[in-house]
């Protein structure tokens, strides 16, 4: 996919999300609702060679601060350092996985060891420590319990 098409596909799958939220088909709609923030992530990232990758990844962080410093903070406010890796603008990085590439079916196809053992590996990598490190980031902007053992973040 070009990256020009990236928020075309994303605009797109929001809308067939809302028609299923709409009726009420809740896991498929969450469902096209994480692809529509991939695609978006996918249009805002730089692309990634090996070479360039930490100064990519400044540029990023750069870019972010500069949308947050302007879009999400009043003029009396106090915005965060630059530095501050805690802040809403610092990106988290994810690493490529090749289990989390192509068409990804979520399902039990069958009942054989196999599929069993594709979807704990699934399992695994969609909820190693990098993606533990989102889910905690959202929990706390959004003020709300990562799980009901955890107590409520104030």
């Amino acid at each position: 996919m070009l990256a020009e098409s990236f928020p075309q596909a994303a605009s797109r799958h929001l809308q067939d999300a809302k028609i299923l939220l709409d009726k009420q088909r809740w896991d498929n709609a969450v469902y096209l609702a994480g692809y529509v923030v991939e695609l978006l992530v996918h249009a805002m990232s730089p692309s990634v060679r090996e070479t360039a990758r930490y100064s990519e990844y400044d540029e990023f962080k750069l870019k972010a601060y500069q949308v947050f410093t302007e879009n999400y903070y009043y003029e009396n406010n106090e915005v965060p350092n630059l530095g501050d890796d805690e802040a809403p603008f610092t990106p988290v990085k994810l690493p490529l996985q090749d289990g989390l590439q192509g068409d990804i079916s979520l399902f039990i196809r069958d009942e054989n060891d196999g599929e069993i053992i594709r979807l704990q590996d699934l399992i695994n990598l969609m909820t190693n420590e990098d993606y533990q490190t989102i889910a905690k980031r959202l929990c706390l902007r959004l003020n709300k319990r990562l799980n009901k053992i955890e107590e409520e973040i104030i």
